[in-house]
């Protein structure tokens, strides 16, 4: 087959030559050397304890964050998404790695105390999505607000920059007041070319309860018919109780604790305009696409937790999420999307937004055809674990179901607040915590009224759990084990177990 050029080409050729001709075809098809000049941005912004009941958008009464509901105006929310823990550590596995907590526990020899810090580590060779985007040429940084998410259990793997505090003193040094400048030095000492990013964490509402402020602590009055004072705890983790460390020193009621949590995130609110404003401007802003989401929730009483998290239930779990692509993707603006989404979706989302492969073992959905399509669904079932109490919880389009062991939680003092009594005196054998509730009807968000409902579709959803715990139980397998064989030296290994073990669930399940 003979190929003719066009005059002018041969021209170039005969005054540049061939080579010159291949790089300048090499430059033109370059990732960042788009038609604009100008590189792309992602920036996940994750929030310790937003609830998505307490914002507008998720029918509240109160204008608590009026600059994140208008920003998803311009955006695609998701109004049924949840967190697959109710922590900050085990929901950032989930948010960084697109894979169940359980991958990254460790594995614990029984009756082996370890220290918190040791109980958790991400495996070398489970996907993450900071990875990703630096084999593509991303500039990639974190800014933390916990010292649980530590470098030591994993978290920093693929991050050109990853700040994250001391665990001494770190409540006074940090926050949006002190990572928001930092994050926006980053972004603005980048080349205009240069695709990157971002992620920032902030534990801001977390800090409410014990660093009162009295501006937003009273910037919402106080409902009367949450009169009630409850007692305050000693321990960190109780319930029924104010644990110490939300303690402010004074005797609050329900209604006051609420108005001290509806304040901090209107505080909150207004950082996170200024921090935008600045730090995507100049033009930044239309190239980046922004996704803002809770990594967890708060209890306020309706849990049998007041100023804390740790149940398997919506107050804990049921966060917002709000995804705003930059120019050029094809998205509903301003439209709210019911499906049911869980926080393991987000990392393959991002990354396919930017035309960047998933990686197999990711065990989330890509959210995208959400984005242009309200008749969409990615899933059929969420999940949930590692709460106070041993157990998980599934959730579908219409209904919870919680199977939880009390007498096996986190600390003897949880499991005794919770029953009434010590475990031990409940005679042998596990005891078991079953609610099955309609989502759509029930007023039992917190789950404490235990009830089977309808024994067959229970036993459905008990099913989903023990399949969905099985998978995410053979991947953690097999990515703990290919550490052991990074240690000897076989660093191939790994990658053919994991590819074996890694199967997509039965058609129909749609979790991950």
């Amino acid at each position: 087959m003979t190929v003719r050029l066009p005059q002018p080409l041969l021209r170039l050729c005969v005054h540049v030559g061939l080579w010159g001709i291949l790089l300048l075809l090499a430059a033109s098809c370059h990732k960042t050397g788009r038609s604009s000049g100008q590189g792309r941005g992602v920036l996940l912004i994750a929030v310790d304890g937003l609830r998505a009941d307490h914002l507008l958008t998720g029918g509240y009464d109160r204008d608590t964050a009026p600059f994140l509901c208008g920003l998803m105006g311009s955006s695609v929310s998701f109004s049924q998404t949840f967190s697959s823990a109710p922590f900050a550590l085990a929901a950032c596995v989930s948010l960084l790695t697109g894979c169940d907590p359980m991958i990254a526990k460790r594995y614990i020899p029984s009756g082996f105390q370890a220290r918190p810090s040791l109980l958790w580590n991400i495996p070398k060779d489970a996907p993450r999505i900071a990875q990703e985007f630096l084999r593509a040429g991303y500039a990639t940084a974190a800014f933390v607000d916990d010292p649980t998410l530590s470098k030591l259990a994993g978290f920093e793997a693929g991050f050109q920059r990853y700040v994250v505090p001391q665990r001494e003193g770190w409540n006074e040094r940090h926050g949006m007041q002190e990572l928001a400048p930092q994050l926006e030095q980053w972004i603005a000492s980048l080349g205009r070319r240069q695709d990157w990013f971002a992620v920032l964490h902030i534990s801001d509402l977390e800090r409410a309860f014990a660093k009162p402020d009295p501006i937003w602590n009273e910037f919402f009055a106080a409902r009367e018919e949450w009169d009630a004072v409850p007692p305050i705890s000693d321990s960190s983790e109780v319930f029924f109780a104010v644990p110490k460390s939300r303690w402010t020193g004074a005797m609050q009621s329900l209604g006051e604790i609420e108005a001290t949590y509806d304040g901090a995130i209107r505080k909150f609110d207004g950082e996170l305009e200024r921090f935008l404003a600045l730090a995507l401007s100049d033009g930044r802003d239309e190239r980046t696409t922004i996704a803002v989401v809770g990594t967890h929730g708060m209890s306020l009483g309706e849990s049998g937790l007041i100023a804390s998290h740790g149940r398997l239930c919506d107050p804990d779990l049921h966060v917002p999420l709000a995804i705003r692509p930059r120019a050029g993707v094809s998205y509903q603006a301003g439209a709210s999307r019911s499906a049911l989404v869980s926080l393991v979706d987000l990392a393959p989302t991002l990354l396919e937004l930017e035309d960047l492969p998933r990686p197999p073992a990711m065990q989330g959905f890509s959210l995208l055809p959400l984005l242009t399509d309200a008749s969409a669904a990615v899933r059929e079932y969420a999940f949930a674990s590692h709460g106070f109490q041993a157990g998980w919880v599934a959730m579908n389009a219409s209904w919870c179901f919680e199977s939880v062991r009390p007498d096996a939680a986190k600390t003897k003092l949880l499991a005794t607040s919770w029953i009434g009594c010590e475990p031990a005196r409940l005679g042998n054998g596990p005891t078991w915590h079953n609610v099955l509730h309609d989502r759509t009807k029930s007023h039992n968000l917190g789950h404490l009224i235990a009830q089977e409902g309808d024994l067959q579709l229970a036993e459905r959803m008990r099913a989903m759990i023990r399949t969905h715990e099985q998978a995410c139980e053979a991947l953690r397998s097999v990515l703990q084990r290919s550490d052991r064989f990074h240690t000897l030296g076989n660093a191939e290994q790994p990658a053919v177990e994991i590819n074996r073990a890694f199967q997509p669930l039965p058609q129909g399940t749609q979790g991950p």
